[in-house]
């Protein structure tokens, strides 16, 4: 994943969360903090039902911070936030849903 997100790759992502229930997985970017965050923030809208705001303030816990936000991944912060929409509307999504 890149700074722009594609529903197919979080797609993937989602299935193999899926795929493998009640195993230990290890999520990890380069720096961890920008799309691990946001991966884990799709997972926890899909699979469990938060919104966008409850998993933004989670990513930044976890160091995704305004600098992130707004200079270094703006497209991982609107994609968050429209996250939900994708999910319920992209063909990507159609089998998780």
């Amino acid at each position: 994943m890149d700074s722009f997100p594609k529903d197919r790759i979080v797609a993937e992502f989602l299935t193999l969360l899926r795929n493998n229930r009640g195993k230990k997985l290890s999520v990890h970017c380069r720096l961890g903090d920008d799309r691990t965050t946001m991966m884990i923030a799709s997972y926890r809208m899909a699979e469990e039902g938060w919104s966008a705001e409850r998993a933004e303030k989670e990513m930044e816990k976890f160091g995704f911070s305004f600098v992130h936000r707004r200079l270094i991944c703006p497209g991982l912060s609107s994609y968050e936030e429209d996250f939900p929409h994708h999910f319920k509307t992209s063909p990507a999504f159609r089998d998780l849903r």
